[in-house]
């Protein structure tokens, strides 16, 4: 139960940022993004949470917490929450759309997410023309 209402307030307080930060929606209307930090500890939502709600009120989304990858045609970085990671799209100044997580346990990023990330990115630009 806890866990839960944990996780309302995660989605209640992104509505509340100075930045636009939204959740990719697959074909069959689910985030994988939320499924994963919903399976989290409470801790880890929590912390994650916070780590996102700081960064988006205090602009601080794309210098201490985000690495954009390198040799990308798209505007894809990653996003630091302690030991997880969230990859993430940049759809304009300043808003985000988030498309993977994971927990990385290596220095590099793991190719693999990196092209999940990717497919889902491509796949939400060809829904979302005007974006």
């Amino acid at each position: 139960m806890a866990q839960i209402i944990l996780y309302l307030f995660f989605i209640v307080d992104l509505i509340m940022l100075k930045m636009k930060i939204e959740y990719y929606i697959d074909s069959k209307n689910k985030s994988p993004v939320l499924e994963y930090i919903k399976n989290l500890p409470v801790r880890d939502v929590a912390f994650i949470q916070a780590k996102i709600a700081w960064a988006g009120n205090n602009n601080q989304f794309t210098r201490d917490f985000f690495t954009k990858f390198k040799g990308m045609n798209l505007d894809l970085g990653e996003f630091r929450t302690g030991s997880y990671r969230i990859i993430v799209l940049r759809t304009s100044t300043d808003s985000f759309l988030m498309l993977h997580a994971f927990r990385k346990t290596t220095n590099e990023t793991p190719e693999r997410e990196i092209k999940i990330a990717y497919n889902r990115a491509i796949d939400y630009l060809r829904r979302n023309p005007f974006q």
